[in-house]
């Protein structure tokens, strides 16, 4: 799968107020790109706590999640992004949870996510 079709979903599949977990209350992306190089703001409190998460973020992370033999977890987004997952580890639930609500991931366990062929 080539970034520029994930780049796609992630624009056309995503939109202010979707609950990208449906198990939660809490995982809503409350802002989305109005351009491809923009940024996500997601929800990760009851108490309106946010995280924003661009898209050059999740470019270098599915690039990187290919490299690590299509697999996603913390140790992927850490390697990049150590200071944001230091700061808060809700980054890489999200991040794993929003490929997988446009349909580029599956979860594979409580840690890991892969990409689908």
């Amino acid at each position: 799968m080539e970034w520029t079709l994930v780049k796609s979903k992630l624009l056309d599949k995503t939109y202010s107020g979707c609950k990208f977990d449906k198990n939660s209350e809490i995982r809503e992306v409350l802002e989305t790109p109005e351009m491809e190089n923009g940024e996500f703001k997601i929800k990760i409190s009851k108490t309106g706590t946010s995280i924003k998460i661009s898209m050059e973020m999740l470019k270098k992370v599915f690039e990187a999640t290919i490299e690590n033999k299509n697999k996603y977890n913390k140790g992927v987004l850490y390697n990049l992004y150590p200071k944001e997952v230091d700061t808060n580890s809700c980054y890489v639930y999200s991040v794993g949870q929003l490929f997988e609500y446009i349909g580029v991931m599956s979860k594979e366990d409580k840690r890991n996510f892969v990409i689908i062929k």
